[in-house]
């Protein structure tokens, strides 16, 4: 599924927060060289993994992912106009 970048932030917000517990969101660009992945863990906390531009990989409580998300999304996309969403869970 494709998403404007303007909506991007807010539409990443909503479908991590309904991701399944262990669940996992991933944003790329159109040619996929560069993204990141959210993993949502059992304890409330998230895994944020980049790749492109700057290769990272952090936990985070779920209330700083907003903050986290603007940066990481300006940095990684700065001349995106649609980014790829991915959603994977673990059944």
């Amino acid at each position: 599924m494709f998403i404007l970048y303007s909506q991007a932030l807010s539409i990443i917000q909503i479908r991590y927060h309904k991701l399944p517990c262990p669940g996992r969101l991933g944003v790329s660009s159109f040619k996929k060289d560069r993204g990141l992945w959210l993993d949502k863990l059992p304890d409330g906390r998230c895994r944020v993994s980049e790749f492109g531009f700057q290769s990272d990989s952090r936990i985070i409580d779920a209330d700083q992912l907003a903050a986290l998300l603007k940066r990481i999304i300006k940095r990684e996309f700065p001349r995106s106009y649609k980014l790829r969403l991915e959603i994977q869970s673990e059944d």
